[in-house]
């Protein structure tokens, strides 16, 4: 991975490790937006890997976060932590000129073309609860044929272990 302190970016390798992968349908997930096909979900990602896919991660204050992504915001909006949202774009080979459509992800995963012109936006917020930044909430917002990417789900919640 590679921190730009100047830009507030994080840059990472979309590779094996570096990310987790639901291994079927999460409890209570509408099952619009969700496959029980692991073998389409596993094709998805070794093609976001042989793609060399990066992550980035964009960090900003909620704030700032909110011109982004309106709804769902947790982090506290007038907190002035300049690492309190981060807005998170897949970049095709690595190249950071350009972002991939997060929204793709849905008709790979589920094997479902009609899904093709969906839009999604990820984002990483500092939880409000977890003072020494424990605790963060990775939000997913999807749209379908073009629109805002305004429905939440498939939203959780990670623990920094380390």
């Amino acid at each position: 991975a590679q921190w730009h302190e100047e830009e507030g970016l994080l840059v990472l390798p979309l590779a094996p490790w570096s990310w987790s992968w639901a291994a079927g349908k999460p409890k209570d997930a509408p099952s619009d937006l969700y496959s029980c096909d692991l073998s389409a979900a596993a094709q998805a990602i070794q093609g976001l890997i042989m793609a060399q896919t990066a992550l980035s991660a964009k960090f900003s204050t909620c704030k700032e976060g909110q011109k982004k992504t309106i709804q769902p915001v947790v982090c506290k909006a007038n907190c002035e932590d300049k690492l309190a949202y981060g807005y998170l774009q897949l970049h095709q080979f690595g190249n950071l000129t350009e972002a991939a459509n997060i929204g793709a992800l849905l008709s790979a995963i589920n094997n479902a073309p009609l899904l093709a012109g969906a839009s999604g936006a990820f984002t990483l917020q500092k939880h409000p609860h977890a003072k020494d930044g424990s605790i963060w909430r990775r939000p997913s917002q999807w749209g379908i044929r073009g629109d805002c990417a305004t429905v939440e789900s498939g939203t959780y919640d990670l623990v920094k272990v380390i």
